[in-house]
């Protein structure tokens, strides 16, 4: 980061998938962005950010749904609650993660799964 603000002067770097306080709380905006009447949200998730602001933001029983994209993923549940603590000082409840979809590591699929939605085996 020393090399960034040398290059770039005073500079705020933001960390991977942004997974901060203000990572999250920038995710907490999206749902008021969302005109459709929807009861779940759903997203991708690598670090926990996304669904964690998202499910802040909503009103409602209107939750949230990650699908962890990393192989062994469940840590995602913890970083969740962590990050909803860092950021607005409680974890809510309203979301969940499913790690049943990574298809064996980040961006994998096969071919099965290419056209369809089906829970891998």
């Amino acid at each position: 980061m020393a090399a960034l603000a040398e290059h770039f002067g005073t500079c705020y770097v933001m960390p991977e998938g942004g997974s901060n306080a203000l990572g999250v709380r920038g995710c907490a905006e999206l749902p008021t962005e969302i005109e459709a009447n929807l009861d779940v949200i759903c997203c991708a998730c690598g670090t926990g950010a996304t669904p964690a602001g998202i499910a802040d933001g909503l009103t409602g029983t209107r939750r949230a749904l990650g699908f962890a994209v990393l192989k062994g993923g469940r840590f995602l549940d913890d970083e969740v609650r962590r990050l909803q603590r860092e950021a607005f000082g409680r974890a809510t409840s309203n979301w969940a993660m499913d790690d049943g979809f990574h298809f064996g590591g980040y961006a994998k699929r096969t071919p099965s799964h290419s056209t369809g939605c089906t829970r891998p085996r």
